[in-house]
């Protein structure tokens, strides 16, 4: 994971960078704190701005009182406000620290669903931060590290620190299975093709999950023709995997959930047999 998460249930520290979500335009007490810390600087750019508060709407001061920075985010209206908003306002927030050369900041939430029954606000803000962070930079190897976003971590800060921090557990292995996602479908075909597909799922049984890889010969014995034939353009053999996980104690009497795909490790976009004079025809 490229980027910290943590959380701490002490107040907004007066440190470099500080990073606020609200509901709507409304500042919390938090981030009317952090106005009255820059004197008056954070209420006075939202009026200069012409701040609505619109889902995913924000700001950046420079040099403020005693911060180097301060983000505002708005997560939408509250009578909006539901887990996806937050984990965009936290991309929302990723992004506006992306553009600074920040290397810690600190985030308070205070943007929370009305009769929340689902994460913490904070640990589906610190999800969305995760994720908006993700890149693939393996093989841009001109790109001098000063130009790549400096943001290492980020401290959210709330009452209920260890119960956001309880929450955004789970939350933290999604991202994880999304940047392994991610990463598979970024690599090039010469490096990623079916061989190393089926080895890098392979690999995932190390968390419990039964995976069985059908070579060739296993195909040909399932009578898979159409792959096999679709695979004869390739110089590598193809491959098929199956993924299972049994591990749920509660779901034994209900019924099984298959996910059914095809990973394609290279495509050339779509080849028009046709020459172009028979288009008009």
């Amino acid at each position: 994971m490229s980027l910290e998460i943590a959380f701490s249930s002490a107040k907004l520290p007066a440190r470099d960078s500080v990073a606020l979500v609200i509901a709507g335009d409304k500042l919390g007490q938090v981030a009317s704190e952090v106005d009255k810390a820059t004197g008056g600087a954070l209420s006075r750019a939202m009026k200069a701005q012409g701040f609505k508060g619109k889902a995913g709407e924000s700001l950046l001061l420079h040099a403020a009182g005693p911060y180097a920075h301060v983000v505002l985010v708005s997560a939408g209206a509250p009578d909006k406000l539901d887990d996806l908003a937050l984990q965009a306002a936290g991309g929302h927030v990723w992004a506006a620290l992306a553009r600074t050369k920040a290397k810690t900041a600190a985030l308070a939430v205070e943007a929370t669903p009305k009769g929340r029954k689902h994460e913490h606000p904070a640990a589906l803000a610190a999800f969305g931060a995760q994720l908006r962070s993700y890149r693939f930079d393996k093989y841009r190897t001109k790109l001098k590290d000063e130009d790549k976003p400096q943001l290492a971590s980020l401290t959210l800060h709330a009452k209920e620190a260890a119960t956001a921090k309880k929450d955004y557990h789970p939350l933290e292995a999604v991202a994880q299975g999304v940047y392994l996602t991610r990463d598979i479908v970024s690599e090039p075909p010469n490096i990623l093709h079916p061989e190393s597909y089926a080895d890098i799922c392979t690999d995932l049984r190390k968390f419990g999950l039964k995976v069985t890889v059908l070579d060739l010969a296993a195909l040909r014995k399932h009578k898979m023709g159409a792959l096999i034939g679709v695979a004869q353009g390739s110089v590598r053999e193809p491959r098929v995997v199956c993924i299972e996980w049994n591990g749920n104690p509660k779901a034994k009497d209900k019924a099984p959930l298959a996910l059914l795909g095809k990973g394609v490790t290279f495509d050339t976009g779509g080849i028009s047999i046709n020459p172009p004079a028979a288009w008009k025809k």
